[in-house]
């Protein structure tokens, strides 16, 4: 089961980051198989307003810091995509099969790293990142010798959201308006719709695939509730 979310832990900033994040593990596959399209969409909706919210804050000192950790991100992922491709071509069996692997789940996560903005982009790096770090993937960045490269990657993206909820925090208006504050109960709210209908099909018809999607999102609101304390 899904454990309860303490709304009341979480600032607007902080909020996002937990939709965000708790979004990324959801599938269309997943979303269709457990009835939670309709909600999955209104939950990105929300997170979208409250993103569109928390931004709207003018350029401050943390503006080109935060454009440098970006593109850092960005030439680190393409950085690795690059070498993964050119190993297709080797004469080794084994370095083309960890290749293939590799570049498949990069693409699947991240078609343009460039097209996605800062919340939609660490979120799914972030996804990548736990992808990445199952045995079979570890075996093919070993087989391909890249351990530094994705290191360095992982990295970049956790001094990027380090940077970005110290800014937020920073650049708070104490006197936060209303919309901030609505979209931020809003968007908490409908992803506590999701984890509800998520745990009624875990106690009527659980499957391997919602369980381990109640233990990933267990993971990610245990990590960000810990942080905001």
């Amino acid at each position: 089961m899904i454990n309860e979310i303490k709304r009341s832990y979480f600032n607007p900033t902080q909020t996002l980051t937990l939709v965000s994040r708790c979004m990324s593990l959801l599938t269309p596959e997943l979303s269709e198989s457990l009835g939670l399209t309709t909600v999955a969409a209104k939950c990105s909706d929300n997170m979208n307003v409250l993103d569109a919210s928390l931004s709207r804050t003018q350029k401050s000192e943390y503006t080109h810091k935060l454009k440098e950790l970006d593109n850092k991100c960005d030439d680190a992922f393409k950085m690795i995509k690059a070498l993964t491709k050119a190993y297709r071509y080797s004469h080794i069996a084994e370095e083309r099969e960890a290749t293939n692997l590799l570049y498949d789940v990069m693409h699947e996560h991240i078609q343009n790293v460039q097209e996605l903005g800062y919340v939609r982009q660490m979120a799914k790096l972030k996804a990548l990142d736990s992808e990445l770090s199952k045995d079979k993937y570890k075996a093919a960045i070993a087989r391909l010798s890249i351990d530094v490269y994705v290191s360095y990657l992982i990295s970049c993206r956790n001094d990027f959201e380090q940077l970005y909820i110290e800014k937020n925090i920073a650049e708070a208006d104490k006197k936060e308006s209303v919309q901030t504050s609505d979209a931020a109960s809003m968007a908490i709210e409908s992803l506590m719709a999701l984890t509800s209908i998520i745990n009624a099909n875990l106690l009527i018809a659980p499957t391997p695939e919602a369980q381990e999607l109640a233990t990933n999102l267990n993971s990610v609101i245990e990590a960000v509730s810990r942080a905001s304390k």
